[in-house]
């Protein structure tokens, strides 16, 4: 873990005086990994680097994998979120209404920052639903 402080810290170095944010994504454990699994992990991880640079990539999936709140985690840490990701937890499908109600959400909270739509599309069949409702937004 020292090392990997180490590291990071290093690196939101090099990367702020080159003007470039960084953002750390969790990674759920149903993907083997053991380390920075949920959003409070890693924000207490970027607490110990220290450098206002280094920011969250929060993932509606992985929040969705690791059951907690999306709505009450980007509230609480809207100023340290740099980026959002909405996906569902399973990638191949894409839930329309959660996207839209999301946006809304992010809107009345005053989330200023971006977002993306993580979804693996099977042979572009849903993309036609995705291009209607960007229009209505």
């Amino acid at each position: 873990m020292i090392l990997t402080i180490f590291f990071l810290k290093k690196f939101s170095i090099i990367a702020k005086n080159n003007n470039i944010l960084l953002c750390l994504e969790p990674m759920s454990k149903k993907y083997g990994n053991f380390f920075l699994n949920n959003p409070i992990e890693v924000l207490k991880f970027i607490e110990k680097i220290k450098e206002n640079n280094l920011k969250l990539l929060l993932d509606t999936g992985n929040l969705k994998t690791e059951k907690m709140n999306f709505k009450k985690i980007c509230s609480k840490h809207k100023n340290k979120i740099q980026h959002i990701q909405l996906s569902n937890g399973n990638l191949n499908q894409i839930d329309m209404n959660f996207i839209k109600k999301s946006i809304i959400f992010l809107k009345r909270i005053n989330y200023k920052k971006t977002v993306s739509i993580e979804y693996l599309s099977n042979k572009g069949k849903k993309l036609d639903q995705q291009k209607i409702f960007v229009k209505k937004i």
